[in-house]
């Protein structure tokens, strides 16, 4: 299911028949995602921009927490800089 996140709409609309897919739906995401509800679809690797208003705080937060397992980061903290003028 995977490989289907490279798939792009103009992919699709080279086949015979592929661009009247589009009349019902805007994208390839909105199409996969209607077929295949059950699957578990990560919006921010499809080919196409993800929709307004994915990109929650909490959306972020799940990436970075995703990214400091994936890279091993055990502590994560801030440094505060100042400036003066």
């Amino acid at each position: 299911m995977s490989d289907w996140y490279a798939v792009s709409r103009t992919d699709i609309e080279k086949l015979p028949g592929g661009s009247s897919l589009f009349t019902y739906y805007r994208s390839m995401k909105d199409v996969l995602c209607t077929v295949y509800p059950e699957y578990p679809w990560d919006l921010s690797k499809f080919t196409t921009k993800v929709p307004y208003g994915h990109w929650t705080d909490t959306k972020l937060l799940d990436i970075l927490n995703d990214a400091e397992k994936k890279l091993a980061i055990n502590k994560v903290s801030f440094i505060r800089k100042e400036y003066f003028v």
